[in-house]
């Protein structure tokens, strides 16, 4: 069974500057991490991140200003799946969904409001994202949960044998006798036997043949069984969040001009993710995607992107490459001086590298380069190179899972 404390009910949303939709935009070759912020292309000035259903009310509140109005420059993810316990839900399920399941488990919805500080518009975003496929646990995963099952086993074994001290058992070694017979018919190996059989002699001479001693012995033996489960239960959580095999990911947003009600839709896009993780550090991506901006001019882009991902031990670099189609009618005037609508239209591409170094938990190097997108309204130069250091604010605090507490 999976507990609901194993999940975030919400997804923490990346604060990154979004340019207004451009032909020339930088282009991100994955999904955007909320939607709906990345159809407004503004960054926002707060962010709501509610972590339960009491939270999420307070937040909800705290949108709005002391005359009820709503605030603007706000954002908030939510999976509606998470908001309550899935104490029912199988392993096979979470690990092994059908096409319904992966999309109800990772169904998340994002809004956003923010205020275009040139224009004085007030703009609302929304948007969602979800999986259709989402590969398979990695091999690493499968063979830490089946140590990790071990563990478990074990522990309970020494607990019965605890129970048991005073009634069958009336000493140490018959102690001992009882855990070796126990995973004996329990089918482990003649390794894992001696191993354990190994941990109980260190400490056996540290208590007497008392029935306190006997549950001191066995009580200490467990914390022994339970310091190496906190090892594994750390790597199995780590473990679970990566998959290996094809994902296939959608998503889609829209943006509305709140001020005015003559121009109700102020972007639309769609996203298509398909990802190939042919091992857990290497992957190819092909994305697609449609956008439509309606401002002074309109204007629609198709892009067709593919991508290779290579995730080394503190260094992540990356290759992709996007093509694009776009088409832009523009309001203009003629020779004479009559309003027409000029048709811009053709086919561009974006061809560039990323590299992400990590300089320690909380600190890494950026760089990205390669050639943008051409325009039809710029004549500068597409070319472009970033160089930036990615610093956490919070330090997550550091628990120590191998602890008995």
């Amino acid at each position: 069974m999976i507990d609901k404390s194993s999940f975030s009910v919400l997804i923490l949303i990346s604060l990154i500057f979004l340019k207004p939709l451009k032909a020339q935009e930088e282009i991100k070759m994955t999904l955007p991490s909320s939607p709906a912020f990345s159809i407004l292309g503004f960054e926002p000035s707060s962010v709501m991140k509610p972590t339960s259903n009491k939270d999420l009310g307070s937040d909800l509140l705290s949108a709005f200003d002391k005359d009820g109005k709503l605030l603007m420059n706000l954002g908030m993810e939510v999976s509606p799946y998470w908001l309550k316990s899935r104490s029912v839900l199988t392993r096979k399920e979470y690990f092994d969904p059908s096409v319904g399941q992966c999309f109800i488990q990772s169904l998340n919805i994002s809004s956003a409001t923010v205020k275009d500080s040139v224009k004085g518009d007030n703009k609302l975003g929304a948007g969602l994202r979800f999986k259709l496929i989402n590969g398979r646990p990695t091999d690493e995963y499968i063979e830490i949960e089946k140590k990790l099952n071990v563990q478990l086993t074990l522990s309970a074994v020494v607990g019965a044998c605890i129970a048991n001290v005073g009634t069958e058992i009336h000493s140490k070694d018959s102690a001992m006798e009882i855990l070796m017979s126990s995973l004996t018919e329990l089918g482990y190996s003649k390794d894992v036997i001696l191993l354990f059989k190994e941990n109980c002699k260190e400490i056996l001479g540290d208590f007497d043949d008392t029935n306190e001693g006997i549950k001191n012995f066995l009580k200490a033996l467990n914390e022994k069984v339970i310091g190496s489960n906190g090892v594994l239960i750390k790597q199995v959580a780590e473990l679970s969040k990566k998959r290996v095999g094809f994902i296939l990911e959608i998503a889609a947003a829209s943006s509305f001009i709140t001020t005015k009600k003559n121009e109700p839709i102020d972007r639309a896009g769609v996203w298509v993710n398909a990802s190939n993780y042919f091992s857990p550090s290497n992957s190819w991506t092909i994305t697609g995607r449609y956008m439509f901006a309606s401002w002074d001019s309109a204007m629609t882009n198709t892009d067709i992107g593919l991508s290779y991902l290579k995730e080394m031990s503190g260094f992540n670099i990356s290759i992709e490459a996007m093509f694009r189609w776009y088409r832009a009618d523009v309001m203009d005037i003629n020779i004479n001086n009559q309003v027409i609508t000029r048709v811009e239209k053709g086919n561009t591409y974006r061809i560039s590298a990323q590299g992400s170094y990590k300089l320690a938990e909380n600190i890494s190097v950026n760089i990205s380069l390669g050639k943008n997108f051409d325009s039809p309204f710029t004549t500068t130069a597409s070319y472009f190179s970033v160089f930036g250091i990615n610093y956490s604010l919070f330090k997550p605090q550091k628990v120590d899972l191998a602890k008995n507490k």
